[in-house]
């Protein structure tokens, strides 16, 4: 794992004002201090928190039906998370993909940020347990982490970080068990003002993949990225941007896979109102390879939006389409397309339900051969899910949920449902 120079700087931040215990005068005469004056939640310092899963599934390796497994799986999640200044509510964590180039799922959304300094660390660690299958017991690991301050000048400087330890989705790629690999992100990010509706955005990332298996090496990379980012602030709600990129992403061993991208993007990042955050963003991608294989060129977009009809409800999406990296030895990419949308009611005070739905499909570039077929592979998915939660008390929550996953393909070995079944006890301070 590498150390880097930014996860000792957050580590120092926090050093003082995480373990900061109240004073005597704070606890009334006669009474004891409760946690959250000792861990200073009311302020937002420390927040620790303990879950128990418990998880079945009638496919645990994604396979054809004729071959699916039932497994009952515990699963341990110990997290904790610091900010400072203190706060209520975590960041919006980062979400990291290994077939992304550049490492990033979606583009970050709503950066701004006023206050002199912030700084955040999350860790979470996901200890799964099998019933029947011990050679997939598995722990699991995240590290996040964010610095950043911001001058009067509204020039600011923001350090992020991502570290993991995991494994792709049962069926990804051609191995049948785990896919284990471990990723980082780091990336440094500037923004400047140039007048009162104009503000430029640089930054520099560099995402690192390394899997476990010998038969997965061919997936082993390092991508560079450098982001440019001009906003022009039509209302304090509405702003329109251009953004380019450039990717250099090189292989450890499988060098005919290096190749650079240049991203072109307009944009428009909205807050009609209160209820309704949007990002929208309209692309070209230009992929050329080092090797004999040919490159290619894509109509690339995002959008992100979220909307709160009510204080109980809300829904919030994404689509996506983008050029990745692939997963499938002797393919040279995926282009990459998918819709989730995401529903949450809130039931009375203590419960809230959710609901999800997806759909997304990967093109495969490049023939390959299964069995007597020869094809460029496609890919399907649906996903659906149901979940429901209720705070039994203030700190203490119980969840239950129901998910479902199906794959079609043009390779019938490729094509599975799976349908899962959790409960979970989570404790939060």
């Amino acid at each position: 794992m590498r150390i880097y120079l930014a996860v000792t700087i957050m580590l120092l931040s926090f050093s003082v004002p995480v373990f900061a215990v109240s004073s005597a005068t704070d606890v009334p005469l006669g009474q004891s201090a409760a946690a959250d004056d000792l861990f200073e939640t009311q302020r937002g310092y420390f927040h620790p928190s303990l879950s128990l899963s418990e998880v079945y599934t009638d496919n645990l390796f994604n396979r054809p039906s004729a071959e699916a497994k039932e497994e009952y799986i515990t699963i341990i999640t110990p997290a904790i998370w610091l900010a400072f200044p203190g706060q209520l509510e975590p960041a919006v964590p980062l979400l990291t993909d290994s077939t992304s180039a550049g490492g990033l799922t979606f583009s970050r959304f709503g950066e701004d940020d006023d206050r002199p300094f912030h700084a955040s660390l999350s860790y979470e660690a996901g200890i799964k347990s099998n019933k029947n299958f011990n050679s997939e017991d598995i722990t699991t690991h995240e590290l996040q982490g964010l610095v950043r301050g911001t001058l009067t000048s509204g020039l600011s400087l923001a350090v992020t970080e991502v570290y993991e330890q995991n494994h792709d989705a049962y069926a990804t790629g051609r191995l049948v068990g785990q896919n284990k690999f471990a990723s980082n992100l780091i990336s440094l990010t500037g923004s400047v003002p140039l007048g009162e509706r104009i503000k430029l955005r640089l930054s520099y990332s560099n995402f690192l993949v390394d899997y476990d298996a010998a038969a997965n090496s061919f997936r082993d990379r390092d991508d560079n990225t450098v982001t440019g980012y001009l906003f022009y602030a039509l209302s304090p709600k509405t702003k329109f941007f251009g953004q380019y990129s450039f990717l250099d992403i090189v292989y450890d061993s499988n060098v005919d896979s290096d190749n650079t991208q240049q991203h072109a993007f307009l944009g428009i990042n909205y807050n009609i109102t209160e209820k309704i955050q949007a990002m929208i963003k309209l692309g070209y991608s230009s992929q050329d390879r080092n090797g004999t294989l040919a490159g290619r060129d894509d109509f690339i977009y995002e959008v992100q939006a979220d909307y709160q009809f009510t204080e109980k409800n809300n829904l919030n999406f994404q689509v996506l389409q983008k050029l990745k990296e692939s997963d499938d030895f002797g393919t040279n990419g995926i282009l990459g397309s998918s819709f989730n949308a995401t529903f949450t009611q809130r039931l009375g005070q203590r419960m809230i339900a959710s609901a999800d739905a997806g759909w997304s499909r990967d093109d495969y570039d490049g023939s390959i051969t299964v069995g007597t077929k020869t094809a460029e592979r496609e890919d399907d998915y649906l996903t659906l899910g149901l979940s429901l939660g209720y705070a039994m008390q203030k700190w203490f929550e119980v969840g239950v949920g129901y998910n479902y996953v199906q794959r079609t393909s043009n390779f019938s070995d490729f094509e599975y449902d799976s349908n899962g079944l959790f409960i979970n006890l989570t404790g939060t301070l």
